[in-house]
């Protein structure tokens, strides 16, 4: 939807469960992939695809690192009162799955 606003030098990161195969991106730009719903529905946390994409992002952009990303991850949900394992289960997934497809 705004790959045409992606830099050249920039990324995409698509959730393969949600995106078709074939679809083309603009040159030049990496793209990685992660079926992040599909991975997320089989540890019956369908909520946590998101999570999953957030250790994928993490992961490809190099931007901070996990430890960094992880301790807000779970700052974020304990000031919720929504913390659980299976949140940082679902980050580690998201960095160990990600791959770059172009």
């Amino acid at each position: 939807k705004f790959q045409h606003k992606v830099r050249k030098t920039g990324g995409i990161l698509i959730d393969s469960s949600m995106v078709g195969e074939g679809r083309e991106f603009p040159e030049g730009i990496a793209v990685y992939s992660i079926p992040a719903t599909d991975l997320a529905n089989d540890m019956k946390n369908p909520k946590g695809a998101n999570v999953i994409m957030l250790g994928a992002f993490v992961a490809m952009s190099g931007l901070f690192s996990a430890d960094i990303a992880r301790a807000g991850l779970n700052k974020f949900f304990d000031n919720k009162g929504k913390n659980s394992p299976k949140n940082n289960e679902c980050f580690d997934i998201g960095i160990r799955s990600v791959k770059r497809i172009r």
